[in-house]
């Protein structure tokens, strides 16, 4: 989990960065340049917590399966395990309802990050210095893809949990 929040502390960062780095070869008042700074900043962090919480909550699901499937290992008692393989599968169903808003919130800003990148693309061209207000939709857009990836681990993980 630490390796997680190192890797969205670092998006931030790079987003951050990367916005600075923009504005400050930009022609603008140092004031706005601020505010534009620190607004891009809360938004990302917004973003990247929400992708960050649900990273968490799914690195504990694909624990919790883990720490199942040793334990059937261990227990000879058919009946037993099949108890404790219908507790788990409750935790898990209630876990991903309760993660199913926060999962579709990431879908939606997927969906929308994507082709707003591809617009601001379009629009400002190949042009090197303005490929850095690229790259906060992108690490952003870095951020969510993990935590989708580390959500479909979950079923991945169930997939091979013999029935």
């Amino acid at each position: 989990r630490r390796r997680d929040t190192a890797a969205f502390v670092l998006i931030w960062l790079c987003a951050v960065i990367a916005t600075c780095l923009h504005l400050a070869y930009g022609q603008g008042s140092p004031d706005r340049a601020a505010h534009h700074v620190g607004f891009i900043a809360v938004f990302v962090a917004v973003i990247l917590c929400l992708a960050h919480s649900m990273s968490c909550a799914c690195r504990s699901l694909i624990v919790m399966v883990d720490v199942f499937c040793g334990d059937t290992l261990r227990d000879s008692d058919l009946q037993e395990v099949a108890h404790y393989w219908n507790l788990t599968q409750a935790v898990l169903r209630k876990v991903s309802v309760d993660l199913g808003t926060n999962l579709l919130a990431l879908c939606a800003l997927l969906a929308l990050s994507v082709p707003a990148i591809i617009v601001d693309f379009a629009v400002l061209g190949a042009r090197s210095d303005d490929m850095a207000a690229l790259l906060p939709g992108v690490f952003v857009t870095c951020g969510i893809l993990y935590a989708l990836l580390v959500a479909a681990a979950v079923s991945e993980k169930c997939a091979r949990v013999p029935a």
